[in-house]
């Protein structure tokens, strides 16, 4: 693997993804809004077009907008926890977007 240089002349590995499977979307608005499907992986790739606040848990996991901040476009992988299988989210962005979650094989 070629590393790329940085200012101080040090190459930076990069640690690659394995194989992302299927990806869940859902409506973001201002009440909190779960995904109804269990997680089978150990971590989930999230990302939204509107900014919002999400939580992970155990159903039934409801979203305050004292949770996680989101940004809108963000990228972020989530480690889910022993147990938490639900993502919920919630916004107080108008108008609202979605929110998009995959799993990471």
């Amino acid at each position: 693997m070629k590393l790329v240089k940085t200012e101080a002349g040090y190459g930076v590995p990069i640690q690659g993804l394995p194989f992302l499977g299927t990806t869940y979307s859902a409506a973001i608005s201002t009440a909190s809004t779960a995904f109804s499907t269990d997680f089978t992986s150990d971590a989930v790739r999230v990302v939204a077009t509107a900014d919002c606040f999400y939580t992970r848990g155990t159903a039934p996991v409801t979203a305050t907008t004292d949770k996680v901040f989101l940004p809108a476009g963000v990228v972020e992988y989530v480690g889910m926890g022993v147990g938490e299988k639900r993502i919920a989210f919630i916004t107080t962005a108008s108008p609202a977007g979605t929110f998009y979650a995959t799993e990471v094989q």
